[in-house]
């Protein structure tokens, strides 16, 4: 396991002077991404869940064989 010394080497080659900087960081990455998905979601519609099913649908029924017709 890494000494505290170690460590903080580390976080000083990776460019952060201490934990907490790293920890601000990571808390504002998560706080972007967090945002950016709740904006995401304002524009997911239901026609387009509904769109992708039925492209899915026709896809699977358009690979299916054709019925044997009677002569």
């Amino acid at each position: 396991m890494p000494t505290q010394a170690e460590i903080k080497k580390r976080l000083k080659a990776l460019g952060f002077d201490s934990p907490a900087a790293l920890i601000d960081q990571a808390e504002a990455i998560l706080k972007t991404k967090r945002a950016a998905y709740e904006e995401a979601k304002k524009y997911d519609s239901p026609d387009e869940k509904q769109d992708d099913t039925m492209r899915r649908s026709f896809s699977v029924n358009f690979l299916e064989p054709e019925p044997f017709s009677s002569r």
